[in-house]
């Protein structure tokens, strides 16, 4: 089991000067809610590991609500690059499938060793 302590990210919002959010809003309905913005992954320390879960979705942010791109099976095996803690207290592991250079994140339960040892 993994201890850490949860802290507060600052947010930047790309907003002109003047600019209000609802100016700032995209105008399409293809807007990504902020608990599925990707993180900047750090990429200096893989790991390998697998999935140890009977299905894994490999998901675009780290978080459960987040569009699922695919699902990763019990034993596939991935590169593991680093974890951060999101909005519910659970680590997700950014993760590359290196067979079919899928990117993405899953959800340390379904990792074996608990996913990445680095924060990101």
């Amino acid at each position: 089991m993994r201890l850490f302590t949860v802290g507060l990210a600052a947010l930047s919002l790309p907003l002109a000067v003047g600019a209000t959010p609802a100016d700032a809003a995209p105008a399409t309905s293809d807007v990504v809610p902020l608990a599925c913005q990707n993180p900047v992954p750090r990429l200096d320390k893989p790991t390998r590991g697998s999935v140890i879960s009977d299905e894994a979705p490999l998901r675009i942010g780290p978080n459960e609500g987040c569009r699922a791109s695919a699902i990763e099976h019990k034993g596939a095996e991935l590169i593991f690059y680093c974890y951060v803690t999101n909005s519910s207290g659970n680590t997700w592991t950014f993760v590359q499938n290196p067979r079919v250079v899928a990117y993405g994140w899953i959800w340390d339960a379904h990792l074996s060793g608990y996913g990445s040892p680095n924060r990101c």
